[in-house]
């Protein structure tokens, strides 16, 4: 029987079109499961990319957290340097966020939250204490971010600068669009 035959329900003539008509089940089956471990696969990808972010997330929360306790250590012990590193751990962990960030491993809704935040650290961020002889002694974020700059701690055309300064200035929109150019 031809392929042609088959829908018409006429026997089979040879024992090569029964041959061919398998080959051809044999085939379709076949990219059915080739279709369907790619659909899996997909999904299998999606999961993990969505573990890998929540982890992500989790990893950055609890940096935050441990970098927060050198605040506390720096007003009790009155330490400048204690002050000036808690700010520059701040910023090293801000330098990794972005690449997480242009990585896709942070969402864009949660880097733009950040953002916010990171604007007002900038803005109103300091660390204040008396030393014993009475003077005031106060280390600022922005202070600190100006310097870590002019001193190239962070290179002036990497991208992660001018993704800051936008955040700095509110200019959040136009941080969030750099993740293109942040690779």
């Amino acid at each position: 029987m031809l392929l042609a035959d088959a829908a018409s329900g006429a026997p089979a003539d040879s024992l090569s079109d029964i041959l061919a008509i398998v080959a051809l089940v044999i085939a379709s089956v076949a990219a059915l499961i080739t279709l369907g471990i790619a659909v899996f696969n997909y999904l299998a990808v999606r999961e993990m990319k969505r573990g890998t972010k929540a982890s992500v997330l989790q990893k950055c929360t609890e940096n935050y957290i441990i970098i927060r306790r050198h605040k506390a250590r720096a007003i009790i012990e009155k330490s400048r340097v204690l002050a000036e590193d808690y700010y520059r751990a701040i910023c090293d962990l801000y330098w990794s966020e972005f690449r997480l960030y242009v990585e896709g491993l942070i969402p864009t809704a949660i880097m733009e939250a950040w953002l916010y935040a990171r604007k007002r650290d900038f803005a109103d961020g300091k660390i204040e204490f008396e030393d014993g002889a009475g003077n005031i002694t106060t280390v600022s974020c922005k202070d600190v971010w100006h310097r870590l700059v002019a001193d190239g701690y962070f290179v002036n055309t990497d991208p992660f600068v001018t993704f800051m300064d936008h955040a700095h200035r509110d200019k959040v929109g136009e941080a969030l669009a750099i993740r293109a150019q942040g690779s």
